[in-house]
Order: structure tokens, then sequence, then C-alpha cells
């Protein structure tokens, strides 16, 4: 080939175990980098960016995947399906003039792509989640959902997984009123979560021992979903491109 360009990558969708999707319509949305179209067990990406070698375009979907993997994994919990990569195919952008010689070539390579995102069981979906806008995977985000990930997994106490979120978007904004400011979260927010992670809990979840003040269902609700709001909006934060960030108070919580 000439001039050999990337133009379609094809990723199988893994569905967790008990779920189905086979109700949900056809998805096509636009990036600046390409044309995504979801159907069925497959996702497709047409590039739009220029890119010679299957590695680099793969590079530029990774990303991608890991900011989709995250909202899902927010959205719907951990496990709810695999993204592995299938095929690719491959233009000439200045095939020879011979009509006789062909310039399309399908090329199958060995690397692997899984993006783990809650298994369910006996669930069907109507649509499929929706696709990342806004949003990007800093490592800030990335070592925050690791922790939620673990949590959600039952490797770690709730407490010490939501205190270590909050003590990240912290040091990232070099104190906790400067992180009141830099991702607009109201102050009584953090100020919630840093007294509901230090001074509840009974000895099995409790981050400060002893400390025999067990936490009601409800706070534990309140710090589930502030710990996700933290995190979306730090992948908010991080984005270029990103439109004006609405402040994040106690009215977007559950009561407690």
């Amino acid at each position: 080939m000439k001039d050999p360009h990337v133009y379609k990558i094809y990723y199988r969708i893994i569905k967790g175990e008990g779920l189905d999707y086979s109700k949900a319509p056809k998805v096509i949305e636009e990036t600046d980098e390409f044309r995504v179209i979801i159907e069925e067990d497959q996702i497709t990406f047409e590039m739009k960016e220029h890119y010679f070698r299957i590695q680099d375009a793969c590079i530029a979907v990774d990303e991608y995947l890991k900011d989709w993997e995250i909202l899902i994994g927010l959205e719907l919990g951990p496990n709810e399906f695999e993204f592995r990569y299938d095929h690719a195919e491959i233009i000439d952008r200045n095939p020879p003039l011979e009509p006789e010689e062909t310039h399309y070539v399908e090329a199958h390579t060995t690397i692997n792509v899984e993006v783990v995102v809650s298994a369910q069981s006996n669930v069907t979906r109507a649509k499929f989640p929706s696709l990342p806008k806004d949003f990007k995977t800093s490592p800030d985000v990335e070592s925050m959902y690791l922790r939620y990930k673990g949590y959600r997994q039952g490797k770690e106490p709730l407490t010490s997984m939501a205190y270590m979120c909050l003590t990240i978007l912290q040091a990232s904004a070099g104190g906790r009123r400067q992180a009141s400011t830099k991702y607009n979260i109201h102050m009584d927010v953090l100020n919630k979560m840093g007294d509901l992670t230090s001074t509840k809990g009974n000895v099995e979840e409790a981050r400060k021992a002893p400390i025999e003040r067990p936490l009601q269902p409800n706070e534990k609700k309140w710090i589930i979903e502030a710990v996700k709001l933290f995190i979306r909006r730090v992948g908010e934060h991080a984005h270029e491109h990103r439109t004006p960030i609405i402040q994040i108070t106690m009215v977007d919580l559950p009561d407690i």
C-alpha cells in the first residue's frame, strides 16, 4: 500500500452473565476522532483521524473505552460487559490506477482489549449505557475508581475507600477548600464526607479505631453516591473541552 489508513476497528461486546441487551436499539454517535456504532454484540469505530498502524489507532479507541468503562461502572457497577478487539479494516488512500488491483484489506492482530465494567443476573437492558461525553480518565480518576471498584468487589471497607477518594480529591487541589473551588463542590458536601468517614463505622468498617458508631443505611447510601459524584466530577474537570460545571451540593445527594 502507498498510503495505508485504518478505516474501521471492530470490538466484540461480551455481556455479563444473565444480562440481555437484545432489545437495546442500535446506537450511532460521533466524536472528533471517530464514528461509534453499537449494534447487538459489536461496537465499530469508523476512524476520522488518520492512522496507518492498527496499534496506534487502538490507543485512541482504548482511551475512549476506558472513559466508558468507568462511567458504566459508576452507573451500573463493575463487570457489566467486556470489549474484546476483533479486527480492523485498512484502506489505501492512494491506490494504484489499475482497476484490477484492490486497495482494501482486512487485518487481524493479537491485540486484546478487555474493559471490565457489574455482574447481574436475569436483567434485561432496554438500551446501551450512555457513551462518554465531557469526561476524561485522568490518573486521579483511575485511582479513585479502582478504590471504588475494590469496595464493590468486597475487597475494601466503605469508609476507607471513601476517605481515600476524598484525600485524592483534596490533594489534587492543595486542600479541602481549594478542592471545593477547583471542582465546584460545596464545602458542606466535602465536610460531611470527611465527618462520616472519620467518625463513624463499626470495628470492621471504621477507618480509625476505636469507633463503635455504625453507619446507618442512609449514611452508607450517601457516601456511595457522593463518591460516584466525586469521581465523575474529577473526570469532567480533566476533559479539556468541558462545558461549565454546575456546583455539587447536598441537594444532589440522598437525604441524610
